[in-house]
Formats: C-alpha cells, structure tokens, sequence
C-alpha cells in the first residue's frame, strides 16, 4: 500500500511538472489573434449551383420537411440551407 502511495506521487509530481510547459510558464509567447473585423462581414451573395433544380413537387416537399425540421430543433441554433437538383441520369 505504501509503495502504491508512492508511485501516485510520483505521477502527480511529473504530470504536474510536464503540464507547466503546456501552461505557458517557461516560455510565455504571444499567441496570433484574428481580427474582430472578420467575423462582421458577411458574404455579399449567395452562389448558385449551375445544377438544374428539380421538379416543383420535389421542392415544396424538401421546402415543407426542411421547415419542419428546423422549427422542431430551433434550440440547436442552425440555419441550414435545403436544395434539390434534378438526377440527370
């Protein structure tokens, strides 16, 4: 029992003194920092795919399912985008 003491003080001791390096203690670095002027501009249009779209039916259908799905998880905070194309093949 008194060895195992031991050794977990000794872990401790070397997991103690290793982290100081990943803390920043012994060489202190300024570190890049983004600009807050990024975050405020938005892209000024949205592209468009030069894909066909698909029949009308299908869109108000992904339309109606994308909605609902959005509105039953609005606490997730995300605001896809939902689009069809027309299967070419």
């Amino acid at each position: 029992m008194n060895q195992a003491y031991e050794i977990s003080h000794l872990l401790s001791g070397a997991m103690l003194v290793t982290s100081g390096g990943c803390m920043g203690l012994f060489d202190p670095e300024k570190t890049a920092q983004v600009s807050p002027q990024f975050f405020e501009s938005a892209p000024s249009s949205v592209a468009r795919s030069p894909l066909p779209l698909a029949e009308d039916s299908v869109c108000v259908r992904v339309d109606f399912v994308g909605r609902k799905l959005v509105g039953a998880n609005q606490h997730v905070g995300l605001k896809p985008l939902f689009m069809t194309i027309l299967d070419v093949a």
